[in-house]
């Protein structure tokens, strides 16, 4: 699983250099690039958190990583919508790279889907 965050950072990082040669704009390119690491951030909780919180077996420990969870990205996603200066296209384009990440990773784990005999 690794890989997923791994993947998602190489992405954060093209993702940035595309999009400032794209349009010369720092505003652009900061927004996208504070769009992938809202992605990132996502992921690596997924990757790290989840497993250690699943090991507990404890479903309150579990429900609340959730609501905690959701409620620091709707407080990111609030103060973003409310800042002039960050472009909300180019936010959305950066948050939207966790789709490839998410898809590249299912295909290189074939274990997920295993063959029918």
């Amino acid at each position: 699983m690794m890989f997923l965050v791994y993947f998602q950072l190489a992405l954060t990082v093209v993702l940035t250099v595309a999009v400032g040669v794209f349009t010369q704009s720092i505003p652009a390119t900061g927004s996208a690039f504070g769009g992938a690491l809202v992605s990132a951030f996502n992921l690596w909780v997924l990757v790290y958190g989840w497993p250690k919180i699943l090991a507990n077996k404890r479903v309150a420990l579990a429900v609340a990583a959730i609501v905690f969870k959701f409620a620091i990205l709707g407080l990111i996603l609030y103060f973003v919508t409310h800042t002039p200066a960050i472009s909300l296209g180019w936010f959305a384009v950066g948050l939207g790279t966790v789709i490839p990440s998410v898809l590249v990773t299912a295909y290189k784990m074939p274990s997920l889907f295993p063959e029918k005999a």
